[in-house]
């Protein structure tokens, strides 16, 4: 695991297994939230990252991919936090529908601490909720404005210092990732774009 510093208050842990797999620590006044959970092998070092930076307070989710909440119910097993999410992703990590392009649910996952984005979201995390559907039909980036950062989640990939499509064998719909995504970055145009399975990009 790599543990990079993105900003003031934004930590990556950067996991390689061939593919990279990202999660995001957000460090607020009274303890941290933790942007997506990775997979299950993932669960022991995240908590030990989380138990040096503050008490978590709540789990945000891009979207509920396998590997993306792989982890989640080990972590809520041991620290059981509300989980944040876009209302449409619910039913797909509750395992009631396939997400499109897919012929079965997938393992239940989060059952009793999923809610839906509220109006005290960007209070409570200091992020702001950007929709960027495409790569599934809920997938959400955030923005911290004070650190000038957006993660990203799935919404891209990059290459060579630039961003590029998310990972075509697991999008939904290109042309709306696509544009969600670009609509996304012109609404923020951020210094540094996350994202969960390479090289952030700087502007």
């Amino acid at each position: 695991m790599k543990r990079i510093q993105l900003s003031k208050h934004i930590v990556k842990l950067e996991y390689n297994f061939g593919l990279k797999i990202s999660v995001w620590i957000v460090k607020l006044r009274g303890g941290v939230v933790l942007v997506d959970t990775g997979i299950g092998m993932m669960k022991r070092s995240i908590m030990k990252q989380i138990g040096k930076e503050g008490a978590l307070q709540r789990i945000v989710l891009t979207h509920g991919h396998p590997d993306h909440i792989g982890a989640l119910d080990a972590i809520l097993k041991e620290k059981p936090v509300p989980v944040s999410l876009h209302e449409s992703e619910i039913p797909y990590v509750l395992g009631e529908k396939p997400y499109p392009g897919r012929k079965k649910p997938q393992k239940p996952s989060g059952s009793g601490h999923l809610e839906a984005f509220h109006d005290r979201f960007t209070e409570d995390t200091g992020l702001t909720i950007h929709q960027t559907p495409g790569h599934s039909p809920g997938h959400t980036a955030f923005y911290h404005v004070e650190d000038d950062v957006f993660i990203a989640g799935d919404a891209f990939m990059s290459k060579k210092g630039t961003l590029t499509k998310p990972m075509a064998a697991f999008t939904a719909n290109m042309d709306e990732a696509v544009r969600s995504g670009r609509e996304a970055l012109e609404n923020v145009n951020p210094t540094i774009v996350s994202i969960c399975h390479g090289k952030d990009v700087h502007f």
